[in-house]
């Protein structure tokens, strides 16, 4: 059986680490150890690990002052013993199936496999479905798409190979060793510098977002991509500049969707003029016209009625429109070939892609 270490990064995390902890514990391949890091927490965090201890010999928990995600992440793979590292972020769930899944993608022969993701399905703070993620499915050398999207999506999706993970140097923040908020992105683009991706064409994780995660930070979120595109011209010779713009117009567009979603009206106006700055063929995409119309409507109602009422209000809307998950084993996977559609907008997606599958990290990677 595959050995794999699951690695838990734990701050104040008393109202959720126990559902976290009780998935990786209920997977159908156990792993053979769960390290939790409790990143200087002042509530009850600990304690609660420390129960799980009691009872489960292969649960192991590090104490250390508040050093952020980063550094407790790494901490805690420094810390592992296994070949493979799973990420479990501690306010989110994994399907019972969700590392059986993923195993059945790796080929015991295959050394240049680095990591293996899923689909998510996104809940509220009470755990109520209410949005599922983009169920992409792009494998093999993705670099090139890579550096332009993060395709494996939130930090509970991966499955890694650890030396993969080692070599390319973990999560690391930005220039500052301050700003946080996309090491996830970061590191899936150097692992697959060398290294292949595959997927799990299933929705294996419960992506909790409420207002303490930490990107829930937008304006962090945004140095830290700033400071994300710094370092790919300091990495890569030769870039080209086509790579900067898609990858703006991807950040910009999840940044104006995630502000709107939040009733953070002033940034995702801001957003949405950054994205078609950098991206003016997104005046093509419904989608984006969706977003900015909805965006609109939201501002009189705040006007109007106050930010208040209106956050009671959509609560109370999206409270009628949760989803029914009860289907998700069936759903058909996202192909490529589905963004071959008739819309104009999906047409130049496609051709991005398969330009951008082009690329090879060998042929930029700095000496």
């Amino acid at each position: 059986m595959l050995e794999i270490s699951v690695i838990i990064a734990a701050f104040n995390a008393e109202d959720y680490i126990e559902e976290a902890i009780d998935s990786a514990l209920n997977q159908t391949h156990p792993p053979s150890e769960i390290i939790v890091v409790d990143d200087g927490s002042t509530d009850s965090t600990s304690s609660i690990i420390e129960r799980y201890i009691e009872q489960h010999a292969h649960i192991r928990l590090i104490k250390q002052q508040n050093q952020g995600i980063v550094g407790a992440k790494n901490a805690a793979v420094q810390a592992s013993t296994k070949p493979w590292i799973a990420m479990l972020d501690a306010d989110d769930i994994w399907h019972k199936d969700k590392l059986k899944k993923q195993v059945l993608q790796i080929n015991p022969d295959d050394q240049i496999l680095g990591l293996i993701y899923c689909w998510s399905i996104i809940i509220n703070p009470q755990g109520e479905p209410y949005r599922l993620s983009r169920n992409a499915s792009f494998e093999g050398y993705i670099w090139g798409t890579l550096l332009t999207e993060c395709l494996v999506g939130n930090g509970s999706t991966p499955l890694m190979r650890k030396e993969a993970f080692v070599q390319a140097g973990g999560y690391t923040y930005a220039e500052d060793g301050t700003i946080q908020g996309t090491e996830d992105w970061a590191l899936y683009v150097k692992i697959a510098e060398r290294y292949t991706f595959a997927v799990a064409e299933n929705y294996l994780v419960k992506y909790r977002i409420h207002e303490a995660n930490v990107s829930s930070g937008h304006q962090m979120m945004e140095a830290y991509f700033k400071d994300m595109l710094l370092q790919y011209s300091k990495r890569y010779a030769g870039l080209p500049s086509y790579i900067y713009r898609y990858a703006a117009s991807s950040f910009y567009s999840y940044m104006m969707s995630r502000s709107y979603s939040e009733n953070k009206f002033w940034p995702a106006g801001r957003f949405g003029i950054i994205l078609v700055k950098n991206d003016p063929a997104q005046l093509l995409n419904s989608n984006f016209w969706r977003i900015f119309l909805l965006l609109g409507v939201r501002m009189a109602l705040c006007l109007i009625i106050g930010k208040k009422k209106l956050t009671r209000l959509v609560s109370k809307v999206r409270k009628n429109r949760l989803i029914d998950i009860s289907h998700l084993e069936e759903s058909p996977p996202f192909s490529c070939d589905n963004m071959k559609q008739k819309t104009i907008f999906s047409k130049l997606y496609w051709k991005r892609i398969q330009k951008l599958s082009q690329l090879r990290a060998a042929d930029y990677l700095k000496p």
